[in-house]
């Protein structure tokens, strides 16, 4: 059945799960907040600013495991909202902006607040997805929240001219692709089982790829328990992750992130084998890069994440 891209996007954000999107209201988009607006199965938060509306999408994803969505205008819209691009970067949170842009025809000749965003959203996003044709609509929607949610999780732009939204086409939606998902590679396991045994100092590092399975089940945060338990571990919670661990535990480790006491810090230093559980260990948990040292680390090392190219 032919549809407005406006209703097939809509569509396809529904077939993805979605239940709300943060906007500020722009023209560059104005056919689909009009469609939203008129359907109402998926709420539009209105906020004030555009950085406000990035970092609700930025918690909604990190709250519920999935991403979250935000729609800004172009030019200072965009601007606006890459601090919350930024965040989710760094953060391995998934999320999808969706971009206004300008028309179609008059790309490249500097339009009112024409930009290049595959150019201005490299370093801080996973892909940017530029939509020219109205059957690519909801494919680009199914492949943005496929990368934002697969591997090390993080944001994908979608931009969307205002030229496009109603046009019709006859093209279906675009159902959600499946999630990779890491596992780790066969006898690796009975490899780590072998350096706990033999360690005398080990320490374990947990960060927020665990938090993130936390919050989709709670029972994860029992296993670690039981973990630190059943083989005797010092468990350390990094940078803003302290519900990781209960700093009441015998186990407790100590926090492992930005101004750690030198004497904590010492004793860690001494551990012999160092386990670095969903946490990506950028300067401010490496201690710029020295514990473990890069690219080389200093003592017996075990990362892990779920994208190799990280590790």
């Amino acid at each position: 059945m032919s549809m407005t891209v406006a209703h097939l996007l809509m569509q396809s954000l529904e077939a993805h799960g979605i239940d709300r999107v943060f906007c500020v209201p722009g023209e560059s988009y104005i056919g689909l907040t009009s469609v939203l607006i008129q359907k109402q199965t998926i709420q539009l938060v209105v906020c004030r600013h555009e950085g406000g509306a990035g970092f609700m999408a930025v918690a909604d994803g990190r709250l519920r495991n999935r991403a979250g969505v935000a729609m800004v205008s172009r030019g200072p819209g965009v601007a606006n909202a890459m601090v919350a691009l930024h965040s989710a970067f760094h953060d391995a949170t998934p999320m999808v902006l969706l971009i206004g842009h300008v028309e179609r025809r008059d790309v490249g000749r500097q339009a009112l607040q024409e930009q290049n965003y595959a150019r201005l959203l490299s370093d801080i996003t996973k892909q940017v997805i530029e939509v020219v044709d109205p059957a690519q609509a909801s494919e680009a929607i199914a492949r943005a929240f496929f990368t934002a949610e697969s591997a090390t999780p993080g944001p994908v732009a979608v931009v969307l001219p205002e030229d496009i939204f109603d046009e019709v086409t006859d093209v279906l939606v675009d159902q959600p692709r499946q999630r990779t998902t890491a596992a780790p590679a066969p006898g690796d396991l009975d490899r780590l089982a072998t350096l706990l045994t033999a360690a005398e100092r080990p320490l374990v590092l947990v960060g927020g790829a665990l938090l993130t399975e936390a919050v989709e089940d709670p029972s994860v945060l029992d296993d670690l328990r039981r973990l630190a338990e059943d083989w005797v571990l010092p468990i350390s919670p990094t940078h803003i992750r302290p519900q990781l661990f209960d700093s009441s535990h015998p186990n407790y480790g100590g926090y492992m992130g930005i101004r750690v006491a030198a004497n904590q810090l010492d004793a860690m230093k001494r551990a012999d084998l160092l386990v670095a559980l969903g946490e990506r260990l950028g300067d401010t948990i490496s201690q710029s890069y020295t514990f473990p040292t890069a690219p080389q680390p200093q003592l017996p090392f075990v990362h892990i994440w779920p994208d190799p190219s990280e590790v």
